[in-house]
């Protein structure tokens, strides 16, 4: 039997409600298509704490990332870009 007061035992049964972050909209980049799926980019600079490079699937906020210019930001979402087209993702013509 489990001792209820083994620390292992509750850490290892824990898990926590999931972060929903709510979407602040931001300098809309590009747009990638591949099916149904729909991955796009924007941009979102916060004064004091530098630009971070959103990616969304499908309108939901899939990854994030902090750069302290505006240069390290659009350089990161062209890579991801090139990266995302190699694999088969189309630009959408209005973006």
């Amino acid at each position: 039997m489990t001792n209820p007061l083994n620390r292992d035992h509750f850490l290892a049964s824990y898990t926590p409600d999931p972060i929903t972050r709510s979407r602040i909209p931001g300098e809309h980049l590009w747009t990638l298509t591949k099916g149904e799926q729909r991955i796009s980019s924007e941009l979102r600079t916060t004064p004091d704490v530098g630009v971070e490079a959103q990616l969304f699937r499908n309108a939901d906020l899939y990854k994030g990332r902090w750069f302290s210019d505006r240069a390290g930001a659009l350089e990161h979402t062209r890579l991801c870009r090139l990266g995302l087209e190699a694999d088969g993702w189309a630009r959408l013509e209005s973006s």
